[in-house]
């Protein structure tokens, strides 16, 4: 029972999923995930990552993960919900992320993540091979020869707004969003709307080392919180898009690569921080508090410093995988 390919447990999503097996059958260890930058993964890993979210829509699931991220992160107390992101964020994604190795029965599956940062400038941000059509589609299409409107490749117009494009090419090609579209225009089809506003992010030789270089997880949190806006909402997705509205973003493919980079911007600080040894970016005065809708401790996802593998092991208290990002330092 449980036995997986290449001496590992099987991807059950149980708490041994995934992680190595002693020669007794039981596990011994954690399971190592290594995050891939977006433009690093083959075609081949494209296709994987494109059937696994496939079935995780037509199963359900994305729409289980569409609710809990408007719904678990209730706006009633912002102060409290800026303290806690980075930590739920972390919980939020790998949890998705063990979800796709379920369904794809491949422990070796990792969400990747795209560094706006290195494609900041409009031409750069319209021309990256992300928006490609065997990966998360809607290439921006520029109409008037100077981008301030661009159309959207291979989309068609929502018949409620035509300044919405409905992604037909990518990941998310023809999928209809099943909850929260009254929110979004009444457009139930996963759309991007480039170009409005332009907002974007800034470039990586900014962005990575001032976030790096942040004394407490305060200043950290609110900084990244800005950045999560832009990537919201900016230009390469607009204002009238999907992503734009807390109820339908996890919709869109682009949702779980922009948040993989948050991630990634956190374990950035925690093994910069880790390295000086000058403050424990794996705890903080009031990490004892209990994240809303998972009721665990903020410190267990913080994780623990695994520094011979390089890896951060979550969740703290009971390791059951150590997450690394290709680049980390980049």
């Amino acid at each position: 029972p449980g036995a997986g390919a290449g001496g590992k447990w099987s991807p059950d999503g149980s708490g041994r999923h995934c992680r190595p097996r002693a020669g007794d059958g039981e596990v011994n260890g954690v399971h190592k995930r290594s995050r891939k930058e977006a433009h690093s993964m083959t075609d081949a890993e494209w296709k994987k990552l494109t059937g696994a979210m496939s079935k995780m829509q037509s199963e359900g699931k994305l729409e289980k993960y569409g609710r809990l991220f408007s719904e678990g992160m209730p706006p009633q107390d912002p102060t409290f919900m800026n303290f806690q992101n980075l930590p739920w964020y972390r919980h939020f994604i790998f949890d998705f992320e063990t979800e796709l190795q379920v369904v794809a029965k491949d422990c070796d599956l990792t969400l990747p993540y795209w560094s706006a940062c290195s494609e900041a400038s409009t031409p750069g941000l319209y021309d990256s091979a992300v928006w490609n059509k065997n990966k998360l589609g809607g290439a921006p299409s520029c109409q008037d020869g100077l981008c301030a409107t661009p159309g959207v490749a291979s989309a068609t117009q929502c018949d409620a707004d035509a300044e919405r494009w409905c992604l037909g090419d990518g990941i998310a090609a023809l999928w209809k969003v099943t909850s929260g579209a009254e929110a979004s225009g009444g457009c139930s089809c996963v759309h991007r709307s480039p170009g409005t506003p332009a907002a974007r992010a800034g470039s990586c030789a900014t962005v990575g080392p001032v976030f790096r270089m942040m004394e407490d997880l305060k200043t950290l949190s609110e900084a990244v919180d800005g950045l999560r806006a832009t990537l919201h909402c900016g230009q390469a997705v607009g204002a009238k898009s999907t992503m734009c509205n807390e109820a339908t973003a996890p919709w869109d493919p682009l949702f779980w690569l922009d948040y993989a980079f948050l991630d990634r911007i956190f374990f950035s600080w925690q093994r910069h921080h880790h390295i000086a040894n000058d403050i424990d970016s794996t705890d903080c005065y009031g990490c004892e508090m209990h994240m809303t809708h998972y009721h665990e401790p903020l410190s267990e996802w913080f994780g623990k410093q695994d520094a011979e593998n390089g890896c951060i092991m979550v969740p703290k208290s009971d390791p059951q995988a150590c997450i690394s990002y290709e680049n980390a330092e980049a």
